[in-house]
């Protein structure tokens, strides 16, 4: 998305409401200074810890608030989402809202509309495949993209690049 003439990227982690000014959608600025940046590097060199840890200590060094705690209904979701198995109507009736209702509360606990939410999903899941050492064509279709095109261009969309570029530069190792 373009604003002000810069380009400026959605986050779809639990970090993202915490960094929002509070009463509004807008994301606050953080300032990083040096040592910060050598907090986090220390955080990440130890070895041992899990993603989580990892996160909270990483929130740490900059000063984060601990993110809310997610309604418990939106692993439902994500979960119907991943499997790719329903729309908007069956995951609404999931956690018991009108569609509505629904559309409101996903943006309100993840920060983006369900249709942003899944594209961004599908793709980490391709992404995931090729990891593991996939094609990109096959990457593409087990994420439920129609072709490799679908797939590039909803790539290019998200982050700007097309995948081939970004991935050029990119040593994927199964961890």
């Amino acid at each position: 998305m373009e604003e002000a003439g810069r380009w400026v990227r959605r986050t779809v982690t639990d970090e993202a409401p915490t960094m929002r000014m509070r009463g509004t959608e807008e994301a606050r600025v953080i300032v990083i200074a040096p040592t910060d940046v050598l907090a986090i590097i220390d955080v990440l060199r130890e070895t041992g810890h899990t993603a989580l840890q990892v996160r909270a200590g990483v929130r740490q060094a900059l000063r984060l608030p601990d993110p809310p705690i997610p309604d418990p209904r939106l692993t439902k979701v994500i979960e119907a989402l991943r499997r790719g198995q329903m729309g908007r109507d069956g995951m609404a009736e999931l956690v018991h809202l009108s569609p509505t209702r629904f559309s409101h509360w996903f943006v309100e606990q993840t920060g983006l509309p369900l249709r942003s939410y899944a594209k961004w999903l599908r793709l980490t899941q391709a992404l995931q495949h090729l990891a593991k050492g996939g094609l990109l064509i096959e990457a593409a279709h087990e994420a439920g993209f129609s072709d490799s095109s679908h797939f590039s261009r909803t790539f290019k969309a998200l982050l700007g690049i097309d995948p081939s570029s970004a991935l050029a530069e990119v040593d994927l190792q199964e961890s």
